[in-house]
């Protein structure tokens, strides 16, 4: 859906500073992963991880050197639950598909994939998908308190399962969902639970950070590389001991025959040393300090432009992630498309998921799924940024973020300025 002609606006006072807040899209690439990754990537260096020659034999144990740093990282006890991808969006759509087809050899007649309204569109999209051979894609209410507890998602439970996918944060609002609890209700009642912890990670977290307790497993969690300062194009997909899962690429005998195909070393020597180096403390620290700012520059932008000029459509709380925010200016002109005008300034952020926009760039975007979940109307949806961080964000940065936007603010005061 093509979005209606802007507004004509009087030209805007110029202020420009490039300012990258859109950790939640991409991550800078760390130069220590870059360091490790060349190693595999140097001139004269062959290495098919499954040829049996020196070079090969070195790529093989880089892979699997790597796997043990995830399994690490993540707090697992078999690193052999760890199953190499192109990314997050290919392992979302390994797990659905395996569920699916794994009822179809049973002959199963649980055919519900059950989701949230607000998930990534590469779980919303496959489920979707699997409804050609005969499943259903139900999708859950929007939560009346923003959160998806085990309480919530119980209410929609009736025994027709074959899996339920719940993302640990949201990678547009930063909404932290209640996972332990969902992954307990999911093994109470014997139903696959897929989530999605991309923005988990990319908050400096862990599956340890969960606190899922002994006895409670998820069945399938997705990663990507570039949202903690790895490469583009690899991710991974853990598996617990306790789930089914088929073949994805035939082919090759990679990955135990699950996913045939040359191994990326390179890519994943830089997602094992891109996960051993981002979920610490260090990263959450330094998020929560961000935040706090924040939370200041929005007060002072109330004390400046009254209540309510600039706010976040998910508000500050313990189910919040330190790190994503999006963020509403509700002192503008229905018409007004304020990513337009964020990007003219130099700020690089988002209106939603990069993943959700067209190829066409913004006139060729669709409005958020996860927006509209929220109940937000067309014009504040138009009004909506998201704002995400980067271990490089620095409190200048938020500070170019307010003062673009009070600028925004002011050329636009008085509604058309035609």
């Amino acid at each position: 859906m093509r979005r209606k002609s802007r507004m004509q606006t009087k030209s805007i006072k110029t202020i420009y500073r490039k300012t990258y807040l859109d950790g939640a899209a991409s991550t800078p690439l760390d130069p220590q992963v870059l360091a490790k990754m060349e190693e595999y990537m140097k001139d004269g260096y062959v290495g098919n991880s499954h040829s049996l020659y020196d070079d090969g034999i070195r790529s093989m144990l880089a892979v699997e050197d790597a796997r043990a740093k995830i399994a690490t990282a993540l707090g697992l006890d078999d690193p052999s639950e760890v199953l190499f991808t192109s990314g997050a969006t290919e392992a979302n759509n390994w797990a659905i598909q395996s569920t699916c087809f794994e009822a179809l050899k049973k002959h199963s007649n649980k055919r519900v994939i059950l989701l949230t309204a607000t998930e990534h569109s590469s779980v919303l999209n496959t489920a979707k998908h699997m409804e050609e051979i005969g499943f259903e894609a139900r999708v859950m209410d929007y939560p009346e308190k923003d959160v998806v507890t085990a309480d919530f998602v119980s209410k929609y439970l009736d025994g027709s399962e074959c899996l339920v996918c719940v993302m640990a944060v949201n990678n547009e609002t930063g909404t932290i969902n209640d996972i332990a609890g969902i992954a307990k209700l999911c093994n109470k009642h014997g139903v696959p639970f897929l989530c999605d912890c991309t923005q988990l990670i990319g908050g400096g977290k862990s599956l340890k950070d969960l606190s899922l307790g002994k006895g409670t497993w998820i069945d399938f969690a997705s990663f990507s590389s570039h949202k903690i300062y790895g490469p583009t194009g690899v991710g991974c997909l853990v598996r617990s001991k306790q789930s089914k899962i088929v073949p994805f690429i035939v082919g090759g005998a990679q990955e135990w025959g699950l996913r045939g195909g040359t191994s990326n070393t390179a890519g994943i020597v830089g997602l094992g040393e891109a996960m051993r180096l981002h979920t610490n403390e260090e990263t959450v620290s330094r998020f929560e300090g961000l935040s706090a700012y924040m939370r200041f520059k929005l007060k002072e932008a109330e004390n400046k432009l009254g209540e309510g000029a600039i706010t976040l459509n998910v508000p500050f709380s313990d189910n919040k992630a330190s790190n994503i925010f999006s963020m509403r200016c509700n002192a503008l002109p229905d018409g007004v498309y304020l990513l337009d005008q964020m990007i003219s300034a130099g700020v690089e952020c988002s209106a939603s998921s990069a993943c959700d926009a067209g190829s066409g760039g913004i006139e060729d975007s669709k409005p958020s799924h996860v927006l509209i979940s929220l109940g937000l109307t067309p014009a504040q949806i138009n009004h909506t940024i998201r704002v995400s961080f980067t271990r490089l964000t620095k409190e200048e940065d938020i500070d170019f973020l307010f003062l673009a936007m009070y600028n925004i603010i002011e050329s636009f005061k008085g509604g058309n300025n035609k």
